[in-house]
Formats: structure tokens, C-alpha cells, sequence
């Protein structure tokens, strides 16, 4: 089975912040983003019976630790307004699409609303125009 894994995407700082001066709860928004879309993943690979049962906490967190390797959450400064909005379209993501997207080992992003949601600090060079980059753009 293939593990969930994150593309970061890099952009130029845009959209709405909601949290910019709450970098403690932006970091752990990180954490519940990454940890929803994994057991939601995790969750639909047991329901199709592609891992059993006793496997599910195993592949979660694989699942976990590929994400934590794309995205820092300790570097995580705000997020986007859509933040909310991601989180519930995770929810609504229907299992059969993450079960036909690992049999057939195509690509499964997120919903759009969780494209840069969350928002880090950049390690980019002195010439960056922003302190911020945006991240989140997982795919399975």
C-alpha cells in the first residue's frame, strides 16, 4: 500500500490570515489538518478492506510521518480563512475515491479549499519579499 504523502506548494504570501499573531494555535491547526486527513484516508482504506483493521493505527501513522516530512507544523504561523472550510471538505470526501485512487495508484489532493491553508515561516534567503510561505497541497 502507498503511504500518504505532501507536496508543498510555495507561493508568494496571498489570501486572508486569520491567525497571524497566534502562531501557537496556527501550529497546532497544522497538526489537526494533517492528522484529519490521515485518519480520513486511513479510516476509507480499512472501509474498502485495502488494510485491516489491526493495520489502521500503523498506517496512520506512516501516513503521519510522510506528512510531518513535507510540512513542518513547528514553523506554521497562521492560517487561511478557508481553513474551516478545508477541514469540513475533508470530511466530505467520499471513501470510494480514496480506495480507487490507491488501486488504480493515481494521484487524490485535497479539496482546493485546503491549497495553502497553512501558512510557515520561510527559511528562503534575506531577498524573499515575504516571511511566509503558503503549504498544504497533499496528495495520495
Amino acid at each position: 500500500m502507498r503511504s500518504a504523502s505532501l507536496l508543498l506548494l510555495v507561493a508568494a504570501c496571498s489570501g486572508t490570515v486569520t491567525t497571524p499573531a497566534q502562531p501557537d494555535k496556527a501550529r497546532q491547526q497544522c497538526e489537526d489538518l494533517l492528522g484529519k486527513w490521515c485518519s480520513k484516508a486511513t479510516d476509507c482504506l480499512v472501509e474498502g478492506k485495502l488494510i485491516a483493521d489491526t493495520d489502521a493505527a500503523y498506517q496512520r501513522d506512516a501516513c503521519l510521518s510522510g506528512a510531518h516530512q513535507q510540512v513542518d507544523c513547528s514553523k506554521a504561523v497562521a492560517v487561511k480563512t478557508s481553513y474551516d472550510a478545508c477541514m469540513a471538505d475533508i470530511d466530505a470526501i467520499a471513501c470510494q475515491s480514496i480506495v480507487d485512487a490507491v488501486k488504480t495508484k493515481t494521484s487524490l489532493t485535497l479539496p482546493s479549499t485546503c491549497n495553502g491553508v497553512i501558512l510557515v515561516q520561510s527559511s528562503l534567503g534575506a531577498e524573499s519579499r515575504s516571511p511566509l510561505v503558503e503549504a498544504i497541497a497533499p496528495t495520495w
